[in-house]
């Protein structure tokens, strides 16, 4: 995926840009950074998800879903994680969108089941390179975390603040925190001396 982003800045003619992405994009974005250093002028990462030592229970879940999918369908999966006792998504998310959870699972059950079975064991492989690797990273960073999410914790969040050695973050601890976000990034590329939109 990281070879993929630089294959789409290469097909835009870009030779230098800002590198983003939101959960498994946060580690394809800084796959591209260790890859093509000269090429990153900044990163962007959402909602970090689990990495390293948290990985494992995710991947598990991972592979959880991945069984219900091929054993019972897409609806069946739907279903079971309306039914979670804890939601999915943290509780901020939710005030904005309070049917969040209803649509997810009404998307998820349309997809085709065996593309998903896939999608979701490719994402238990996954993985955040490892933590020296990232203490390479020079490029300016932006983390944009939010609290009550056991999928995307706000402790992998903390830790790349300490790793990145150019990284400022913000946490979402409620909806006006989240409402930000877009002007927070837009400051951020305009420090990076980006054009104002």
């Amino acid at each position: 995926m990281a070879g993929d982003m630089l294959g789409i800045a290469d097909q835009l003619g870009l030779e230098r840009f800002v590198a983003g992405g939101v959960s498994l994009g946060c580690a394809t974005a800084l796959y591209a950074a260790l890859a093509a250093p000269q090429r990153i002028s900044g990163l962007i990462l959402g909602t970090p998800p689990t990495a390293w030592e948290t990985r494992a229970g995710q991947a598990a879940l991972y592979e959880q879903m991945a069984a219900v999918v091929e054993a019972r369908g897409t609806a069946a999966l739907a279903a079971m994680m309306a039914q979670q006792l804890q939601s999915p998504l943290p509780a901020l998310l939710q005030e904005a969108w309070p049917e969040a959870v209803k649509e997810m699972g009404a998307r998820l059950a349309e997809y085709d089941a065996a593309t998903l079975a896939n999608v979701l064991r490719g994402a238990k492989l996954t993985d955040f390179p490892p933590r020296e690797q990232i203490q390479s990273i020079t490029a300016q960073s932006l983390i944009l975390a939010w609290e009550g999410d056991r999928g995307h914790p706000l402790a992998t969040a903390e830790e790349l603040v300490a790793l990145l050695p150019n990284a400022q973050a913000h946490v979402a601890r409620g909806l006006s925190d989240l409402e930000r976000w877009p002007q927070l990034m837009r400051a951020f590329l305009m420090s990076l001396g980006g054009r104002r939109p």
